[in-house]
């Protein structure tokens, strides 16, 4: 009996160790760029038509070009990316994830325009940091480029959260 309570005492100290108490903060963290999770809003409804939200072109100015795919980018230490977007979408619920607009926003470019099938433009304003490893870990990103602030058409976006992939992400209303 004695030897079956130190195996559970043992099992109970091990998995506290591993536990966050539900906090968001990191413990471990990598030096990758925030993702940014949006969905993309019209009249407060979120838009789920993957053939319309497809169409969306997502671009910054460098230099006086309009770039609208991280592979355009004139430096030789460049790597080349499997993605031609700046963001793409995750799911059938209109679930979009970029990790480049976050990383390119901390080269002062902190200007994004979406531009719609119908022809119109909204604008996407991200400042995103370089932090050292130990700042990291009072983000709560898990990430060394948290996102600091975020405004889309001037507003700050309402937050929410997937609780099937378990993700937050920002509602950008048109």
């Amino acid at each position: 009996m004695k030897k079956y309570f130190y195996w559970l005492l043992s099992l109970l100290l091990i998995g506290l160790a591993f536990c966050n108490n539900g906090c968001d903060k990191c413990c471990n963290p990598t030096d990758l760029p925030q993702t940014l999770y949006f969905k993309i809003a019209r009249n407060g409804q979120i838009i789920t038509d993957s053939s319309y939200l497809s169409k969306i072109r997502i671009y910054y100015y460098k230099n006086g070009y309009e770039i609208d795919n991280p592979n355009d980018i004139d430096d030789d230490n460049h790597v080349l990316y499997d993605e031609t977007s700046l963001a793409s979408i995750t799911d059938s619920l209109g679930l979009f994830a970029s990790y480049f607009l976050p990383e390119i926003s901390i080269e002062n470019h902190q200007y994004f325009y979406f531009e719609f099938p119908d022809g119109t433009v909204d604008t996407l304003w991200l400042n995103a940091e370089k932090v050292s490893s130990d700042e990291a870990i009072n983000e709560s990103c898990d990430c060394t480029t948290p996102i600091k602030a975020i405004k889309f058409n001037g507003k700050i976006p309402n937050k929410s959260r997937d609780n099937y992939q378990y993700i937050n992400y920002y509602i950008f209303n048109k």
